[in-house]
Order: C-alpha cells, then structure tokens, then sequence
C-alpha cells in the first residue's frame, strides 16, 4: 500500500517539475530584460533541481521497498 503511494508521489513530483520548467521557460523566454531573466532562470533552476532530487529520491526509496 505504502509503496503505491510513494509510487504516485513520484509521479507526482516529476509532473509538476516538468510543468514548472515549461511555465518557467514561458516566463523568462517573455521577458525583455536579459540580466533579470538570467537570475530568474538560476533561482528557477536551482528550486527545480532541488525539487527533481526529491523526486529522485522518492523513487529509490520505493524502489529499496520493493526489493524487500
């Protein structure tokens, strides 16, 4: 049961990072001001990277539990 869910969690995390990214992309891709973009992108990336290690590690704990 737990497993599942952890499952869907995963998932879950690397969605709404995809989507994240896209709307991120959007965003600074709309703006005129490149120096401004440029910090917006690191600070967006950083929180993504962040985000996706979650997920990551999400997924190998799920997967330690299925081994066992």
């Amino acid at each position: 049961m737990s497993k599942k869910i952890l499952q869907f969690l995963g998932i879950l995390v690397v969605i709404f990072l995809l989507v994240s990214l896209a709307i991120g992309l959007m965003y600074i891709w709309n703006m005129l001001d490149k120096a401004v973009a440029l910090d917006a992108f690191w600070k967006t990336s950083y929180t993504l990277g962040a985000i996706f290690l979650v997920g990551v590690l999400i997924m190998l704990i799920t997967g330690s539990l299925e081994k066992k």
